[in-house]
């Protein structure tokens, strides 16, 4: 009778063991999902950012962009730079220089009225950034285009 009983606390050790051992294999083997789900949330933060810089570039400010998600600006500001490598300003402008280029390249407008039209308003800082990013003045680009649409 106590040959038995040790044997049967035995089986119940053994039996807590297994059932402890497949909690943590499912636990552990879960975790990397749970992992990703927290990413494709901060992706699809990144994304709702993206599309509100992208259709209000004019106007839109990371002030804004904190009242509307819930956040205070610096902690908005770093986090859209940990999820894009970029700053808030770096994306908003190169939006602005995107929609300036489309501008330059398919209206007759000034190069000043593209300016404000995108929603910079300081002409020489336009200037300035539009040949960071595209390596030329807006009106060699335009005329460049000019010339390719021309002739092509």
């Amino acid at each position: 009778m106590l040959f038995s009983l040790k044997i049967l606390i035995l089986q119940i050790q053994w039996m807590i063991l297994f059932f402890l051992a497949l909690v943590i294999a499912k636990i552990i083997r879960n975790y990397p999902m749970i992992e990703k789900q927290i990413y494709d949330n901060q992706q699809q933060l990144l994304v709702d950012l993206l599309t509100e810089i992208s259709n209000n570039y004019k106007t839109i400010s990371l002030g804004k962009l904190a009242t509307k998600y819930g956040y205070t600006k610096p902690y908005l500001s770093s986090l859209i730079k940990s999820l894009s490598g970029q700053t808030f300003i770096q994306l908003r402008t190169r939006k602005r220089l995107e929609q300036a280029k489309y501008l330059i390249n398919s209206s007759s407008y000034s190069i000043a009225k593209i300016c404000n039209l995108v929603g910079i308003h300081n002409l020489n800082s336009f200037y300035t950034k539009f040949k960071e990013q595209y390596h030329m003045l807006p009106n060699d680009y335009r005329k460049k285009n000019y010339l390719n649409d021309t002739f092509i």
